[in-house]
């Protein structure tokens, strides 16, 4: 087994862990991206930047631990609807949140909400996904 095989193999198992598990490593994955951009949205804006910038970071967190859960409960024969689920909320909710605050407008429209909401959504996104996916062939992620 080639190293890198041994490293994708050990971060693959993170898959199989119970969904408490799953979802404090959600959290730390976006709450470790948000302290990444807040900084920038703290130079940025100022308190205003930061505030928004965590209001995109909920906005993307929480639709993802959703995602997270219909993906765990609705497996087997409903493993399809509970992806189409999970995507629905995934995407729902924070497209349906810009489309809000940018028609809106105030305060946190102008401090870039949009911006944070844009950098933040790829990266829940992709862990969100990884932690879903089972990582082996007839082994459930929820094992």
């Amino acid at each position: 087994m080639t190293r890198v095989a041994r490293v994708l193999g050990g971060i693959g198992r993170w898959g199989r862990r119970r969904l408490s598990v799953r979802g404090v490593l959600l959290t730390m994955g976006v709450a470790t991206w948000w302290l990444l951009v807040g900084l920038v949205a703290w130079l940025v804006s100022g308190g205003e930047g930061l505030g928004a910038s965590l209001a995109a970071a909920v906005t993307c967190w929480l639709p993802a631990l959703v995602s997270l859960t219909l993906a765990e409960w609705l497996r087997g024969p409903k493993m399809l609807a509970g992806w189409l689920g999970g995507m629905a909320v995934r995407l729902g909710v924070p497209l349906g949140c810009a489309v809000a605050v940018q028609a809106r407008g105030g305060w946190l429209a102008e401090a870039g909400y949009l911006y944070y909401l844009a950098a933040l959504y790829p990266l829940t996104l992709l862990v969100e996904t990884w932690l879903s996916l089972p990582t082996e062939a007839g082994i459930p992620a929820g094992s």
